[in-house]
């Protein structure tokens, strides 16, 4: 099977953008489009989006990888995550140019790239399913809670802390100061926000005001709402040495409308016990090409 990498460009509102498309020399109906989350570009942390894209074209399916608006080698101002639908739309139709006979395709991303993705794949219709990796579901109250449990419990256990503690390396006051301000956030009570609400790229989602429809007040129950629309198969992979990992595994302990949404036939999940949040290690890379393949097959999709 010969493999090709082919670079293109395409516009959205009048910037131009710049893609890579992975194919083969034999014909698909469905490929992959990664969405690249937070102040990064196509080639993604330790070459992670590249290995990955290769991995899936050398077994047949196709794939895209492209800079944002703003980001990259692409044109613009970096885009609000809930307006992506733009880049994903654009990006699909130079995506069908350079891959004959695709028709759907399946979003794939990680971190607030997930985020993105639940915010925006039931707006295109080409969408067959997604697949989202430790997405970002950052909130004040959220992330005080997982800081308390998987980082300062850790640490307690830590040999090197108390090693640090004996040498007298052990900044008492500023660790003291760090816990208490974590302790407020985590027992701070829900608040009501203003209608944007900041991802950790920096990058503010701004409300759909013109449609008149009551917007969620945080970011995670935004996304399940979305989620909830997009009736296609869902795959989330999630790693087991990462915050933001357990941040949402939190989410779906203490929120009915994501454990309904997990509980879903059509959502299939998958834990790497030992993962960081890239996945930086070549064993993890390659696990989660394998069940990114594994999924797609089973789902026929």
């Amino acid at each position: 099977m010969s493999l090709k990498e082919t670079p293109c460009l395409f516009e959205v509102d009048g910037k131009t953008l710049l893609g890579i498309v992975h194919t083969t020399d034999k014909p698909a109906t469905k490929g992959l489009l990664i969405i690249v989350g937070g102040p990064q570009y196509r080639v993604g942390s330790h070459r992670q989006f590249v290995l990955l894209a290769r991995d899936l074209a050398a077994q047949g399916i196709p794939v895209m990888r492209f800079d944002l608006r703003g980001m990259g080698d692409s044109e613009g101002n970096p885009t609000p995550l809930i307006d992506y639908n733009q880049e994903i739309a654009a990006a699909t139709n130079s995506f069908q140019e350079h891959s004959p006979g695709l028709e759907k395709i399946i979003l794939w991303g990680l971190c607030d790239g997930a985020s993105a993705i639940a915010l925006n794949a039931h707006k295109e219709p080409r969408c067959c399913g997604a697949i989202m990796l430790n997405p970002w579901v950052r909130s004040e109250q959220s992330w005080g809670k997982t800081r308390l449990k998987s980082y300062y419990l850790k640490r307690l256990f830590d040999p090197s802390l108390w090693q640090k503690v004996v040498k007298g390396k052990f900044s008492v006051g500023t660790s003291f100061l760090d816990f208490f301000s974590t302790a407020q956030s985590a027992t701070r009570n829900k608040e009501a926000t203003d209608h944007s609400q900041s991802t950790g790229a920096g990058i503010k989602i701004q409300t759909e005001e013109a449609s008149g429809a009551p917007e969620p007040d945080h970011l995670a129950e935004r996304m399940a709402g979305c989620l909830e629309k997009f009736q296609h198969p869902l795959l989330i992979i999630l790693s087991g040495n990462d915050l933001i990992a357990d941040e949402f595994r939190g989410l779906l302990k203490t929120q009915p409308n994501w454990r309904n949404l997990i509980n879903c036939k059509r959502v299939s999940q998958h834990s790497l016990p030992a993962a960081d949040h890239t996945f930086a290690a070549s064993e993890w890379h390659h696990q989660v090409s394998l069940w990114t393949m594994q999924w797609i097959k089973l789902f026929d999709i």
